[in-house]
């Protein structure tokens, strides 16, 4: 390429000055080999969780409770927000401990009912 009649052999686009390549070791290119393999695996082990029935029951009963909550939330009925609050943890709970990605909604904050024992 020629600009102001001299020859440069760069691109303008090429930058001036690179950075130096950073070479990873065959340890760490294992290891990140390995964690690639180590996901793959677990969404091979999610799909077929969710191919079970029964799982995809769960998951669907899971979703109504978060409708629930919802709508619980527009009302004033304490007690049906953390009944329907701990039915969504424990649905959260068991779907993560089978290898499913669930996040866990916040319960209802506030002072917790006189008679109310175990809820946290």
């Amino acid at each position: 390429m020629i600009v102001n009649g001299e020859h440069h052999s760069q691109s303008p686009f090429m930058p001036t000055s690179e950075k130096e390549r950073i070479r990873r070791t065959p340890e760490q290119i294992i290891a990140d080999f390995q964690a690639r393999i180590r996901k793959v695996e677990a969404r091979q082990a999610t799909r077929g969780l969710k191919q079970s029935p029964s799982a995809r029951a769960t998951i669907i009963a899971m979703r109504a409770i978060d409708r629930a909550l919802d709508h619980a939330g527009n009302e004033s009925d304490a007690e049906l927000k953390r009944a329907v609050t701990e039915s969504h943890r424990l649905l959260v709970e068991y779907l993560q401990a089978q290898g499913l990605d669930v996040e866990q909604r916040r319960g209802p904050h506030g002072r917790r009912a006189a008679g109310s024992e175990g809820w946290t």
